[in-house]
């Protein structure tokens, strides 16, 4: 695992806690989220995913609880420069 920075709109799959030998074995543990860095907390902690149909998880969430699985797609950089950093699974 990783650090990695975002600085566009992403769509990825993540998991909650840290990615282990043993991530996945059970239904639901994976989620489809934008992962929007405009959407940060000022304070740099929390990030929001809005309820819309491309999200599987809603609302404020605690940035370092969070795993990137996989990156799906990304889009343009945002407006106000804002950059989120997520542990993210690397492939060696």
């Amino acid at each position: 695992m990783a650090d990695i920075s975002i600085t566009g709109k992403t769509r990825a799959i993540i998991c909650f806690g840290p990615a282990t030998s043993v991530t996945g074995m059970k239904a639901g543990e994976y989620f489809q989220v934008i992962i929007n860095p405009e959407m940060v907390s000022p304070g740099g902690d929390y990030i929001r995913f809005n309820a819309d149909a491309e999200c599987e998880v809603h609302g404020w969430q605690r940035i370092d609880a969070l795993t990137i699985c996989e990156g799906l797609e990304e889009g343009p950089e945002n407006t106000l420069g804002k950059v989120v950093v997520m542990k993210a699974i690397t492939k060696e």
